[in-house]
Parts: structure tokens; C-alpha cells; sequence
């Protein structure tokens, strides 16, 4: 099996060199994705599709979580000539938040903080897009490219997850209090904001108040500080085509021709069983690619929690 899937491997990175898009270094737009080694062709995939299908001049800015190896390292900057990686180093600086203590902690202590803070650091343009590794898409995302291009007057848009019921932890009355808008269903994957938006001090300000929510509401921290700073501002859901496919409930049914993208949050194995094939079915790949049984990359052995746990192990004291 281990071969069979090294094999795959190699496959998969033959079929996603077939996509050469270019990335511009003076665009006054950037793509930002924190990675992990695990999760390096997934990235491949959802960048190089989304500059395919776009057709946008866009930076594209990548930030190692700590486990991409010099081997990744390599393949990102082959496969993506023009990428600006930030190293891990780089990325848990925090000599730049001596006035924010908060923040400072949560970026040392918090897997997914470089998301949030890092970006806030290294994002130099004024529009920028936030796109995990597990996003994929399938044709051009027209409402983007129109915020893009400053056809659309909202600041900030992203994509929803209509499946959980609480997907930020504080109240409407909290948000208010902030001086923000309460964002329903926000999910940090595919959200679109402008660099104004960032209030350092306003996210020094309410992280105690989250050290305070029950444990469980840990995973959603980051997403919670995005979705204030998104609510300060005017806004706007994407459309439903935008799919965020999830765990928390199961996912409507839907028609893959009719979709823009999709947010492979779980089952991960979907993003190239059910993702990866369309697209070489309808030959904006070339292939084909036979999906192994068992994903090593797919299993809850890399999940966010999982991922937590290790970074914990790892950090310095």
C-alpha cells in the first residue's frame, strides 16, 4: 500500500505540474495559505486551479506551519515560480507584538494564530484572499475576480458554512460591543477582506474573552477574530455554489457542473475522489489518477486538533 500510494503521489504531482499559471510580484492583490507538509498537494491543487480559473494578477503568499520539510519547500517554489515563502521562523516571530501581549501569546501558543497574525504581518497589498489548502475550484469564480477588480462596493465577502450552527464563538451582543456586525455561518477557508480591516487592538482586546469560552470552542478562535474584523465592515455571503462540505452535519446534495468551488473540510479523500476527477473528466486536467483505498493525508491523524497537539509538542518553551 505505502508504495501504491508513493506512486500516487507521483502521479498527482505530474497531473498538477500540467497547470504553469503565473503569479504577478506587484499585484495589489495576494492569495494568503498557511500550510502544513500534509496537506502540500492539496495547496497544488487549490492555488494553481484558482489562478487557472480566475485569471487574476495576484501575489501569492504561502506561510509554513513548522512541518514543511526543504523538499517542500523545493516543490512549492518550482511548481510556483514567483511564490513568496514565509518560513516557520518568520511566521511565530511575535517581536512585532511587544505592545500586544495577547497576541503574542496566541500566535506562541495557537496552531492555526499564524492565519490571523501573519498575515496581518506579511500582507502588503490592499485586497487579499484567505484560501486554505483543502479549497478546490472547478470554474471561474466570477463574484471574486469582480471584488477583485473593484466591481463589487462590499469590503469583505467569504464563503459560508451553513452546516454548523455556531461557527464563531461569540454572541451578536458581543459582536455589537466590538463595534462589529454579527456574521452568520463565517468560515476563515475562502473569505476575501481588504488590509484596512486588521485592528490589532481590537483582537488584543477579545482574546481573554475567548480564553474564557468552554474548550471545545478553541478550533474556532482564529475564525471568531476574522469573522469581528470582517463584521466591522460591509460584507457579503458568497453564493451557495461556493460548497463548504463538512463534518457537522450531512452535505446537501449537489450537482458538481453547477459548482464553483468546494471546501473539503471532511471527508478530506473527497477533495481528489470526487474533486480532482471531475476535473479530469471534464479535461481541465489531464490524466487519469486511480485514488488509492486508504489516503494516509485523509485519516484524523492530521486534523486540526491533531495538528494542535503537535505543534504543542514541538514549540519551544
Amino acid at each position: 500500500m505505502i508504495s501504491k500510494f508513493h506512486k500516487w503521489v507521483d502521479v498527482l504531482l505530474e497531473t498538477v505540474h500540467q497547470l504553469r499559471p503565473t503569479i504577478s510580484s506587484d499585484a495589489d492583490l495576494s492569495v494568503h495559505t498557511l500550510i502544513c507538509h500534509q496537506h502540500l498537494i492539496y495547496y497544488l491543487f487549490s492555488i494553481k486551479m484558482f489562478l487557472t480559473l480566475s485569471g487574476l494578477a495576484t501575489q501569492v503568499v504561502a506561510y509554513d506551519d513548522g512541518t514543511l520539510s526543504r523538499d517542500d519547500a523545493s516543490i512549492l517554489q518550482n511548481e510556483l515560480p514567483g511564490i513568496t515563502m514565509i518560513p516557520a521562523t518568520a511566521v511565530r516571530s511575535s517581536h512585532h507584538l511587544r505592545r500586544f501581549p495577547n497576541c503574542a501569546r496566541f500566535l506562541h501558543e495557537h496552531v492555526l494564530a499564524p492565519k490571523l497574525l501573519a498575515v496581518h504581518r506579511f500582507a502588503y497589498t490592499n485586497r487579499i484572499i484567505l484560501l486554505d489548502s483543502d479549497v478546490l475550484f472547478l470554474r471561474h469564480p466570477e463574484e471574486i475576480v469582480n471584488w477583485c477588480l473593484g466591481k463589487d462596493t462590499v469590503t469583505g465577502m467569504y464563503a459560508a458554512d451553513p452546516s454548523r450552527n455556531e461557527s464563531v464563538t461569540l454572541t451578536p451582543y458581543e459582536f455589537a460591543q466590538a463595534g462589529s456586525h454579527f456574521v452568520p455561518h463565517f468560515n476563515s477557508g475562502l473569505c476575501c477582506l481588504l488590509r484596512d480591516q486588521f485592528k490589532l487592538s481590537l483582537i488584543e482586546k477579545t482574546l481573554p474573552i475567548l480564553r474564557f469560552r468552554r474548550r471545545s470552542s478553541r478550533w474556532l478562535e482564529e475564525q471568531t477574530l476574522w469573522a469581528l474584523l470582517v463584521g466591522r465592515h460591509s460584507f457579503r455571503v458568497l453564493p451557495s455554489h461556493y460548497l463548504m462540505r463538512g463534518i457537522h452535519r450531512p452535505c446537501r446534495s449537489y450537482d458538481l457542473s453547477r459548482l464553483t468551488a468546494i471546501h473539503y473540510s471532511s471527508p478530506k479523500d473527497q477533495f481528489f475522489r470526487e474533486g480532482v476527477q471531475y476535473l479530469i473528466a471534464r479535461n481541465r486536467l489531464q490524466g487519469p489518477v486511480e485514488v488509492p483505498e486508504v489516503i494516509p493525508w485523509t485519516s484524523d491523524e492530521h486534523s486540526s486538533k491533531r495538528r494542535h497537539a503537535d505543534f504543542m509538542a514541538r514549540r519551544p518553551s
